[in-house]
């Protein structure tokens, strides 16, 4: 009886440690080949891709099928930069008279429909907002623009590395979520950010009342990711960490090769970026399942 009672003992110890990270080997697999060099995930189930002749490839990872959507546009190069829910945040690059002209678009995926933006340099969207810069007085300003309604939004001068706010481009008003910080990545109402106390770095999940420590890291680790219902950090070149929203008790652990490039989750897959094997100035579209 003891026996027994000494093993039940040790069982609801164990039972109540903290979960580590266990390393995972997930079977990798190549999306695309030899592609620009920029892909853009959406968080829920499409990644994007430049699919050539001025159209997006994208993949649905749902339905594992493949489509080229046309933009409508005569762009000579596209460079998908960021992703949310169907709509693709897309660069479109023509030689015009004087050069090289860039414009910025969003891609409907469900529509078809293509929405010029306003002059200005984005890279990350919602469903109702864009974060970019523009310049205004010899200096680069942070603004926001609701692709619906044109409505903007300055934060100020761009602070070069500084802490900013982290803001929800999927919320009508433009909804702070959580304490500024220097480093951050945002999926809906929560902030996945980078805390620095002295020489240590760690990850914390933020809300505005809510502040959770979920990492601490043995290097400079960076958010990168938290839509799909993944907060995604890498700790070092080759590791990447996971944990899930839904089940956080179950934090992940992946490698990855050196010089790979994280573009996005899905629900379902990470996707990634590596030098193509055929000119070092391609990159080839790799993931893997983290469910």
């Amino acid at each position: 009886m003891r026996r027994v009672a000494l093993l039940w003992a040790v069982a609801l110890l164990l039972g109540v440690q903290p979960a580590e990270a266990a390393v995972s080997h997930p079977k990798k697999t190549v999306l695309a080949r030899g592609i620009s060099g920029a892909a853009a995930v959406d968080g829920d189930h499409l990644v994007g891709w430049a699919g050539g002749a001025g159209r997006l490839a994208v993949y649905d990872d749902g339905t594992r099928t493949k489509s080229l959507v046309p933009l409508g546009r005569s762009c000579s190069r596209i460079l998908p930069l960021d992703a949310s829910h169907g709509f693709f945040l897309i660069s479109c690059s023509i030689n015009g008279p004087e050069g090289p002209e860039t414009s910025y678009l969003v891609s409907d995926i469900a529509t078809g429909e293509t929405i010029d933006l306003p002059p200005g340099v984005y890279d990350r969207i919602g469903t109702q907002w864009v974060e970019g810069t523009v310049q205004s007085g010899g200096h680069s300003v942070v603004v926001y623009t609701n692709w619906h309604t044109g409505e903007n939004y300055s934060e100020g001068e761009a602070p070069n590395g500084d802490v900013r706010t982290p803001f929800n481009l999927d919320s009508a008003n433009l909804d702070a979520v959580a304490l500024a910080a220097e480093s951050f990545a945002v999926g809906g109402a929560q902030a996945l950010e980078q805390v620095r106390s002295g020489r240590r770095y760690s990850i914390h999940l933020m809300g505005r009342m809510d502040d959770k420590r979920i990492a601490t890291c043995s290097h400079k680790c960076e958010p990168l990711s938290m839509k799909g219902g993944l907060a995604l950090w890498e700790d070092g070149a080759t590791k990447l960490f996971g944990y899930p929203l839904k089940s956080p008790h179950r934090r992940r652990e992946w490698r990855v090769s050196d010089g790979a490039i994280v573009r996005g989750v899905t629900k379902q897959r990470i996707y990634y970026l590596t030098p193509s094997t055929s000119s070092p100035q391609f990159s080839d579209l790799r993931s893997f399942s983290w469910r």
